[in-house]
């Protein structure tokens, strides 16, 4: 049984895209740079990520770009249906986003959306961070996590 879900850094994509900054760099620059424009200490953490992309195997950008732009049409057969599961949650969801991100920027009006229209979803911003946050703070991250947990368990 499912007692809460996290959906840290992202949310189903229920609206037209704003912008396309993130993959815009992948396209333009890389996998790597890519990685780095999502970190706000690329210098200590894109070694490791990039050590991540390689055990998935050699990664083709347009597929990294496919999948994370619009992964929720491989989840629900609409939009619609995305919407009303939003909508109708019985399980607590937890959405954590950075303020310098650039993917949540890209998604800017989905997120919003999400975070509006979630049934019993907390949402928490973190100043200044970016998109791969447990890179650059693994500790604050485990922290809202296990938060979220704790405080998922409470009825109100």
């Amino acid at each position: 049984m499912l007692l809460s879900f996290a959906s840290f850094f992202l949310a189903p994509h229920t609206c037209p895209q704003n912008s396309n900054k993130w993959f815009d760099v992948l396209k333009n620059e890389g996998v790597e740079a890519m990685l780095s424009a999502a970190m706000r200490k690329p210098k200590e953490g894109t070694p490791a990520k990039m050590e991540e992309v390689a055990v998935s195997g050699n990664v083709d950008p347009r597929i990294i770009a496919e999948y994370a732009g619009s992964f929720a049409k491989y989840l629900w057969a609409s939009n619609e249906d995305c919407i009303r599961t939003l909508k109708n949650m019985k399980i607590p969801v937890g959405y954590l986003f950075g303020t310098e991100d650039l993917f949540f920027d890209d998604h800017f009006d989905s997120n919003l959306f999400a975070i509006r229209n979630t049934k019993g979803a907390r949402t928490v911003i973190l100043g200044g961070e970016r998109h791969l946050m447990e890179i650059d703070c693994p500790e604050r991250v485990a922290s809202e996590l296990l938060d979220f947990i704790a405080e998922s368990k409470k009825s109100y």
